[in-house]
C-alpha cells in the first residue's frame, strides 16, 4: 500500500506539466481537500469538454475555495453533460454559490424545495436548513439565520445537527437575545465537535459570569471602545488611557507579527481580522472571554499580557490558502498558536518541562484530548498548549511547504499519515517521543 502511494503522489506532482487529472487523481484530491491543486489544474487544463463527474469536483473546489462565480461556471458544465450528474452535496454547494454570488432568492427558493420534499425529519432537510442558516449568518442576519438553524435543529439526527446548536446560539446572541442564546448552550455536551465544543464553552462562561449581561452586551459601537485601524487589523482597545499610551507599539507589534505569520500561511479570509484588546480578564469585554478567536467571524479577543502571535495564528491558519479547514484537531490547531506565538523560546524544551509527571507514552495519546474528558492524567491548558507546541514545531520541520498545506487544512491524523505517508510519519512519532519529549 506504501509503495502504490508512492507512485501516486509521483505522478501527481509532474501531471500538472504534462496533461490533466484524471477523476481518480481528482477524487483523491477531494477526499483529501487539496483544493488549490484540483483548482491549479482547472486553469492549466481546459476541461470544458471532461465528463460531468470530473467539472463536479473542480465546481465543489472552487465553492469551498469561495470563488462563487467559477463554482457555478463549472457545476453548469456538469449539469450540461448530464442533468442528472450532480450529488445531492454539489446540488446544495451550487445553490449556496448563486445565494453568496449576490442571487439570494434563487439559492433559499431552490434549497427549500429539495428540502421539503425530503421530509421535516429528514438528514437532507436539517443539513440544508442548517447551510441556510449559515448563509444567512454570513450576510449578517440573524433573524432569518435563527428561522432556518431553528428548522434545522428540531431534527431527529443529533449527530448531524449538533454544531448547529452553536450557530443557532450565535445567531441569538446576534439578535440580543441572551435567554435563548445560553437556553441553546445548555443543550450542549461533549458529543459537538471540536473546535465547536470549545467555542460554546467560552461563550456559555463568559455569558453566565459576567454580571448584569443583559444590559452590557458586547457592542463595538460603545464609547468605551477605541478603534483604530491598522493595514491588517481594525483594533478596538477598552481602556482609553492605557490605549493613547501604548496603542501606536502595540499595534506596530501586531502588524509585524501578522505579516511574518501571513508569509507562512498566505490567508485570503473574508473580511479584515478585527482584534478586541481587554486591560483584564473578564468584564472589559462585555462577557467575551479573552484569550479567544472566533476564526469564523475572523474576530480575535486578546489581552494586554497576552503572546502577540497566538490568536493572529489561529485566525490566519484558519483562512490559510483562501479556504476553510476541513477537519480541525485540538493538538495540531492549538500546537500552530504556540509555533508561531512569536515568543523566542525553546518549544522542545517548554514541551519536556510540561511532561514532567505526566504518565503519557506517546504524544498520539493526546492527539484529541481534553482534560475535562478524563482519559488520561489531567493537563492543564498550559502543559497541553506546551506540548502541542512542541510537537508542530518538530512536525514543521520535517515536512514540505505543499505537505504542510495539507496537514493544516485537514488535521485528521489518518490524513497526516496519507500525506507524510505511514512509515515516515510513524518513524517521526517514534523519533520525537525517544528523542525530544518522552524520556
Amino acid at each position: 500500500m506504501e509503495n502504490k502511494y508512492k507512485i501516486l503522489f509521483f505522478f501527481l506532482s509532474i501531471s500538472f506539466s504534462t496533461r490533466g487529472q484524471s477523476f481518480t487523481e481528482l477524487k483523491l484530491m477531494e477526499r483529501h481537500a487539496w483544493y488549490p491543486i484540483i483548482i491549479k489544474s482547472a486553469q492549466k487544463k481546459q476541461y470544458i469538454d471532461s465528463p460531468s463527474r470530473i467539472l463536479e469536483i473542480i465546481g465543489n473546489a472552487y465553492y469551498y475555495a469561495r470563488k462563487y462565480d467559477s463554482a457555478i461556471l463549472f457545476f453548469n458544465l456538469a449539469i450540461s453533460k448530464d442533468s442528472n450528474s450532480l450529488s445531492l452535496t454539489s446540488v446544495i454547494n451550487l445553490e449556496s454559490s448563486y445565494f453568496l454570488n449576490n442571487q439570494q432568492e434563487r439559492g433559499k427558493t431552490r434549497l427549500k424545495t429539495i428540502a421539503k420534499k425530503n421530509g421535516i425529519d429528514s438528514f437532507v432537510s436539517s443539513f440544508i436548513y442548517g447551510r441556510l442558516g449559515l448563509l444567512y449568518l454570513n450576510i449578517n442576519k440573524p433573524d432569518s439565520a435563527i428561522f432556518y438553524l431553528e428548522k434545522s435543529v428540531i431534527s431527529k439526527n443529533i449527530k448531524l445537527i449538533r454544531n448547529y446548536y452553536y450557530y443557532l446560539a450565535r445567531a441569538y446572541l446576534l439578535n440580543r437575545n441572551i435567554d435563548f442564546c445560553m437556553k441553546i448552550l445548555k443543550k450542549l455536551d461533549s458529543s459537538v465537535y471540536y473546535p465547536y465544543d470549545k467555542l460554546s464553552k467560552i461563550l456559555y462562561d463568559s455569558i453566565n459570569s459576567t454580571q448584569n449581561y443583559k444590559y452590557n452586551l458586547f457592542n463595538p459601537s460603545d464609547p468605551k471602545w477605541k478603534m483604530i485601524s491598522g493595514d491588517k487589523i481594525t483594533y478596538f482597545f477598552d481602556d482609553t488611557i492605557q490605549s493613547n499610551k501604548n496603542a501606536n507599539v502595540y499595534i506596530l507589534e501586531h502588524e509585524k507579527a501578522y505579516n511574518k505569520i501571513d508569509s507562512i500561511f498566505h490567508s485570503d479570509p473574508p473580511s479584515k481580522l478585527t482584534m478586541y484588546v481587554c486591560s483584564s480578564m473578564r468584564g472589559q469585554a462585555d462577557g467575551i472571554s479573552v484569550g479567544h478567536t472566533d476564526p469564523i467571524a475572523n474576530v480575535c479577543y486578546v489581552g494586554r499580557w497576552q503572546t502577540i502571535g497566538h490568536e493572529i495564528t489561529h485566525a490566519i491558519s484558519y483562512w490559510g490558502w483562501g479556504y476553510r479547514p476541513v477537519k480541525l484537531c485540538r493538538l495540531i490547531n492549538e500546537g500552530l498558536s504556540v509555533t508561531f506565538d512569536m515568543q523566542v523560546n525553546d518549544k522542545i524544551i517548554n514541551g519536556k518541562n510540561a511532561l514532567i509527571g505526566c504518565r503519557i507514552q506517546s504524544i498520539i495519546d493526546i492527539w484529541d484530548y481534553f482534560p475535562e474528558q478524563g482519559t488520561i492524567p489531567v493537563l492543564n491548558d498550559a502543559d497541553y498548549y506546551a506540548i502541542a507546541g512542541a510537537f508542530v514545531s518538530y512536525l514543521y520541520g520535517k515536512c514540505t511547504r505543499d505537505q504542510f498545506e495539507k496537514i493544516v487544512k485537514n488535521q485528521s491524523i489518518d490524513n497526516i499519515y496519507f500525506v507524510l505517508g505511514r512509515e515516515n510519519f510513524s518513524n517521526i512519532i517514534n523519533d520525537f517521543n525517544a528523542t525530544y519529549m518522552y524520556k
